[in-house]
């Protein structure tokens, strides 16, 4: 029905290459018996899970007596940091530690770290049906993928949950080769995100229009358009705004889209090159679900406070933006809050699941505030009790917990702010000893989040007539990407990139820009270089290391120019929605249309190496 009513169809393929994670170190542990009991050291994403498998491996042993250490690990890209992977290597030294009464350590070398690689290697063929007036009307995309480990992103999601297009179909077939298994590693590359970009760009490309309006115009979600979606966000309480058009304000200032923007081949350069100019877009996600358990207790000694929750540290700040969101909550001074999440206090956060659970933990750090903020309060008013040098009063003796409040540290009265006194002088009379109060009781548990946005029946058939449900989500995303290309070598040059991502609200400035510089570097890099190469017929891996798999380094990119937008549509407290492995993802197929638009040919080969351009130009 929706090809019948196109005006035009068109078909086209893809092919994705296989690459790898790239981590910061290679996978590695600890395991060592401390009589009956273990203790041992992990590098990887989900250190809570990690005592939930130990304790299943050897009857049930109690968590408590299992001790877990989470030393800083700098980044996290999926593969050995997944749990099938990388608890692995511990059963194994587990087992050895328990016959040979010795700690072991478990080390893989490089090309251990490259075996297997991202889960979209694959083929993949689209037939598109639209209208003259930019309006898809029908999707069509089957993929052929190599070696899943198991698929968990279907191939047309992005198509559901971010336009109006009325008929979305997708197929992914699963075939078994003699190279490595592939893992879902840094999210839905080729199965998702490719197609969405291709499908876009390939459209207005046909119709000698610009893309961004494409965009526009086929906004949206479950084949409704942006109406519909935004009398869903009233329903959810959100103030309506409309995030794509809000990014590509931001994004097409930042690149000069309208001044620099050409037809496919049309602008050589002074230096020979052809210039190109690429766009892609898609909405912003997090974890659909999860739960996160935080504490936070006030220190006696000097009123400071301490977030209890053990969680991987990969380095992105998330760790100052949970003591940002304490410190707005409690009124106290961000330098006054402290959260060592290495350590094993026994309350487990969300950890990076899929690096956006800011939602899920941001959650939990603001209702343990508000519950140990009701605390200090009350204790404000309340006798300090007894000691060998004397009673102490109340400090606030004949106020209520809703005359007081808190700001930089300070408790004061607010019909009165002169009346004031700081934490630290709060929690010291009579020389007592051990934190003051807890958010909430510690025997009882720490603050819980279970995150689950609202869920809607949407109208699009799965597997044998089943109906599914997806989140909507109302956060977007755009990127743009100006490359030049020598069309003698085929070589491609990136020469500037502007990210631009709508995350609700803004807790970490710098985690957000560093989420979408980073994600720059690796999506440059999965687009023009990174490829596993086998032998076709023994399927040993020939790169293993990196001297012969190349990845993306700072002189291969030039300026990136970042944005933030702040629409407040997020499931998460204040608004929040993720932007971890966003700009990592959605980059690498922005190379396809901005290379077409330096060269006027489509390279559907990924990586787009100097070969597969000068192959599409037929010099190859």
């Amino acid at each position: 029905k929706g090809f019948a009513e196109a005006d035009q169809v068109i078909e086209f393929k893809s092919r994705r290459r296989l690459h790898t994670w790239i981590g910061p170190e290679r996978p590695c542990g600890v395991f060592q018996w401390n009589g009956r009991y273990p203790e041992v050291w992990v590098k990887q994403q989900r250190p809570h899970i990690c005592k939930r498998v130990i304790s299943s491996w050897f009857g049930g042993i109690p968590m408590n007596r299992i001790q877990i250490h989470c030393l800083y690990q700098g980044a996290s890209f999926g593969g050995w940091s997944q749990m099938p992977w990388n608890m692995g290597g511990h059963y194994c030294a587990a087992l050895v530690a328990r016959r040979t009464e010795r700690p072991v350590k478990w080390l893989f070398d490089r090309r251990e770290d490259f075996y297997g690689g991202q889960m979209d290697e694959g083929i993949y063929f689209y037939k598109v049906g639209f209208k003259n007036n930019g309006e898809i009307t029908a999707v069509k995309v089957r993929a052929i993928m190599s070696n899943l480990l198991f698929p968990v992103f279907g191939v047309a999601r992005h198509f559901i949950e971010n336009t109006k297009i009325p008929n979305v179909y997708g197929k992914t077939e699963a075939v078994q080769v003699n190279k490595g298994i592939n893992v879902p590693t840094r999210c839905e590359q080729a199965s998702n995100v490719s197609g969405l970009t291709f499908v876009f760009d390939r459209v207005a490309d046909a119709l000698q229009m610009d893309p961004t309006d494409v965009a526009l115009i086929n906004d949206g979600a479950d084949g409704h358009d942006m109406k519909w979606l935004n009398d869903k966000k009233k329903t959810l309480g959100f103030t309506v705004r409309d995030s794509l058009k809000e990014c590509l304000e931001k994004g097409k200032a930042a690149v000069s889209w309208d001044r620099n923007r050409h037809g496919p081949g049309k602008r050589r350069l002074p230096n020979g090159r052809m210039h190109g100019l690429g766009f892609a877009w898609t909405h912003e996600w997090e974890d659909s679900a999860g739960s996160s358990e935080i504490a936070i207790r006030l220190e006696r000694n000097d009123g400071t406070a301490t977030i209890l929750g053990m969680r991987c540290d990969n380095g992105v700040n998330a760790e100052t933006a949970y003591c940002q969101v304490a410190a707005d909550e409690l009124g106290m001074k961000v330098e006054d809050i402290f959260y060592r999440p290495h350590f094993d206090p026994g309350f487990f956060a969300m950890t990076p699941d899929s690096s956006t659970n800011m939602s899920v933990n941001g959650f939990a750090v603001r209702n343990a505030a508000r519950v140990l903020k009701s605390k200090i309060l009350e204790a404000a008013i309340s006798p300090t009790g007894q000691s060998r040098r004397g009673s102490f009063p109340a400090p606030f003796e004949g106020c209520r917990p809703e005359d007081l409040d808190i700001r930089d540290s300070m408790i004061f009265v607010k019909k009165d702010p002169a009346n004031k006194m700081s934490l630290a002088n709060l929690v010291q009379p009579g020389g007592a000893e051990g934190p003051m109060c807890h958010s909430p009781e510690m025997g009882k548990g720490a603050q819980r989040s279970n995150f689950a946005p609202p869920l809607f029946a949407h109208s699009y058939q799965v597997q044998q007539g089943a109906y599914a449900s997806y989140r909507l989500r109302f956060c977007r995303q755009v990127h743009f990407l100006e490359v030049e290309v020598d069309p003698d070598t085929g070589k491609v040059f990136v020469t500037r990139v502007v990210n631009v991502n709508d995350v609700g609200k803004v807790v970490s400035w710098e985690g957000c820009e560093g989420q979408q510089y980073g994600g720059t570097y690796m999506g440059v890099g999965r687009g023009l270089y990174e490829e596993i190469v086998h032998d076709p017929i023994t399927g040993v891996m020939l790169n293993g290391n990196l001297i012969d798999y190349k990845i993306a380094t700072l002189n291969d990119i030039g300026p990136i120019h970042t944005e933030l937008v702040e629409s407040s549509m997020g499931y998460g407290p204040y608004g929040i929605v993720g932007i971890g492995e966003d700009v990592a993802t959605v980059v690498p197929p922005l190379l396809g249309p901005a290379v077409h638009n330096a060269i006027g040919v489509w390279v559907d080969d990924f990586p787009i190496t100097p070969a597969a351009v000068l192959g599409a130009l037929g010099k190859g």
